[in-house]
């Protein structure tokens, strides 16, 4: 399983002034659009409160025929596109992770993207760089605390 977010986020950078494709170039905002209707299936499945039978029953009915839209579209721009270029190496990622990020339509439980796993592991990895220098026996268990003390903290907030 993949996520979406990154799939589509080779796509976000994709302006005109960034990359130099023409201004009057559609297809990168196209794309990111496919992607925004399939995150608001996502978005009415959370707000229904949908157990995940509910969920990949919306998903069946709803993203499957997003998705074969979409990657026929993806398609279709990679074929227009000359190899090398900043859209071509979207479209190819995008192309390559396929199967990857459609696996969540076969199961109810998996979300379409794991921005709340990675972002729940960014502070621990962060910490883990950055305590590299405590230096000390003794000051190493009181290191390894902190992490639960500034989520306390940040729960207050």
């Amino acid at each position: 399983v993949c996520s979406w977010h990154r799939s589509s986020l080779s796509f976000l950078p994709l302006r005109p002034r960034v990359c130099k494709i023409e201004e009057t170039s559609p297809l990168p905002a196209e794309v990111i659009e496919g992607f925004r209707k399939l995150y608001a299936v996502e978005a009415e499945a959370r707000e229904r409160g949908m157990d995940a039978e509910g969920r990949k029953a919306l998903r069946q009915e709803r993203s499957v025929p997003l998705m074969g839209a979409l990657h026929g579209r993806i398609q279709e721009i990679r074929q227009q596109m000359a190899p090398g270029g900043k859209l071509a190496q979207a479209c190819d990622y995008a192309l390559r992770q396929w199967s990857r990020v459609s696996a969540y339509l076969e199961n109810g439980r998996v979300e379409i993207d794991s921005n709340w796993c990675e972002g729940a592991m960014r502070p621990v990895a962060l910490g883990r760089k950055n305590w590299l220098h405590i230096g000390s026996l003794r000051r190493g268990p009181k290191w390894r605390r902190s992490p639960r003390l500034w989520r306390r903290a940040e729960d207050w907030t």
